[in-house]
């Protein structure tokens, strides 16, 4: 910096000339005044700028508000068009940003990431790109919809338990008014029930939050005014979590990953068709049984094949401290006691828990239940495919088809019930006295399952239309 005269000068024209700068900075328009070196020097309007910017942009973000009523209620401290933090109601996020529209606080759909939406995996975002809009239409409390140029109903697709957030403009010209913004629908967009209401005070630029948590799978309807300056906002799964390993609509496991690949995914045969209930009975460690334990006692017979993983999920435990007890014991095919496969020494206690066993042979597995609420599982591993095949060099329908698909010989099967002397005619009818030379054979299926029957047939009438292998419904 050059001065001219040098700086110190004690020349007259220089404080003359320091006089009227003091005078420029105090009291001028201008936000900077030059020195006389030629280089800006910020007024008391130019302070006043920055210290305005400064706390536009910084006091509001240094401040976190418990309630938007709160925030609402200290609106001179945060200015027009500047943004602060409101603590979430919901734990769904740490804090979520409004902003300051003309005097009322707006959410923005920004958020602070909470140790809540890490653990759940649920956050709050912006939602109006993810929204459906139909222009011109609105829907009343009651369901009832209406054409109408000044409202657009907004659609956005919920999952049960989330929640939609409506801020802005809201109300209309009759006082006294009551207004669904929000209302539930199913997955075909029908009326399900009005979720957030605002009574109107006769004006259309009132500003309000309103929010509502999806009571099921669907959508939910937002009433939006074709002027309204509004945000809107969805808290939504987004985030997989540790609660969402092996459940619905999460991911898969490793182990399960694993299983798929071995052939072998456990599989609840809890109240699978080929697992038989004996109520009362119980077989001891020793290989003893009696049938007189109780109504609170049930054997579960399984059949099993060799290298089977099976697993008891239920109560186990007796009132008898060290008393070891069965829950899993491999029979052979006559049901005849092999080996134990999980036992258990009581703490004296029952308490909840699994236990798991292989089988070591072909036959059944036996369980023992005590009869509970919630009701003990039973898993069982079992194959998905055909042993051997080329899993991942599948490359069309009928190469699927038959990898996926075995013919197996089911005459002696576990699952097939036989009655002595039925005959089901081709009509429907029933008769139980056929004698000993037929016999009905039952087999549970499923939709798609190829039936073969290789025997004799014919009768001795000549053109008697006779029905070997009849369709019948799960109640036969």
């Amino acid at each position: 910096m050059a001065f001219n005269p040098p700086l110190g000068s004690a020349s007259p024209a220089v404080l003359l000339d320091n006089a009227e700068r003091l005078d420029n900075l105090v009291n001028s328009d201008a936000l900077t005044v030059p020195d006389r070196a030629g280089v800006d020097l910020d007024t008391w309007r130019g302070f006043m700028a920055r210290n305005d910017e400064v706390r536009q942009n910084l006091i509001p973000l240094s401040r976190q508000y418990m309630t938007l009523e709160a925030a609402q209620a200290d609106i001179a401290n945060i200015p027009d068009g500047s943004t602060t933090y409101v603590r979430s109601p919901d734990g769904g996020t740490l804090a979520d940003e409004y902003i300051n529209n003309g005097g009322t606080l707006a959410a923005t759909g920004r958020a602070m990431l909470s140790m809540s939406a890490l653990k759940t995996g649920y956050i709050t975002g912006d939602a109006k790109s993810d929204a459906e809009i139909l222009a011109g239409l609105v829907m009343y409390a009651d369901g009832s919809m209406a054409s109408s140029p000044t409202w657009n109903a907004w659609y956005l697709k919920v999952r049960s338990g989330e929640t939609v957030t409506y801020s802005g403009t809201v109300g209309s010209n009759t006082a006294g008014e009551q207004m669904a913004y929000l209302i539930q629908l199913d997955a075909n967009k029908a009326f399900v029930a009005s979720l957030a209401e605002w009574t109107s005070t006769g004006s259309v630029t009132d500003k309000a939050t309103l929010s509502a948590v999806a009571n099921q799978d669907g959508y939910i309807y937002v009433r939006v005014r074709d002027t309204a300056e509004f945000t809107l906002t969805q808290r939504k799964k987004t985030i997989l979590v540790e609660s969402d390993i092996d459940v619905s609509g999460g991911v898969a496991s490793y182990a399960s990953y694993q299983n798929v690949l071995a052939n072998k995914p456990l599989v609840d045969v809890t109240s699978s068709q080929s697992t038989a209930w004996v109520t009362g009975r119980v077989i001891y460690a020793d290989g003893t049984r009696t049938d007189a334990a109780g109504e609170s006692w049930r054997a579960a017979y399984v059949p099993v094949k060799k290298g089977d993983v099976l697993e008891y999920h239920g109560e186990i435990g007796s009132a008898t401290p060290g008393e070891i007890m069965a829950y899993i014991i491999q029979l052979d095919t006559s049901l005849n006691v092999v080996g134990n496969l999980a036992t258990y020494a009581s703490e004296g206690v029952q308490k909840t828990g699994v236990l798991s066993g292989m089988a070591t042979q072909a036959g059944f597995a036996y369980f023992r239940v005590r009869v509970t609420t919630p009701e003990a599982a039973i898993y069982q591993s079992r194959e998905r495919f055909t042993p051997g095949a080329d899993v991942f060099g599948i490359k069309t329908e009928s190469s699927l088809t038959s990898a996926n698909r075995v013919t197996t010989d089911v005459t002696n099967a576990s699952t097939t019930n036989y009655i002595i002397g039925r005959v089901m005619s081709a009509d429907g009818s029933v008769v139980d006295n056929a004698g000993t030379s037929w016999k009905a054979a039952y087999l549970p299926v499923k939709s798609g399952e190829v039936i073969q029957y290789h025997g004799q047939i014919g009768s001795g009438t000549s053109g008697q239309v006779l029905a070997y292998i009849i369709q019948l419904d799960s109640e036969m």
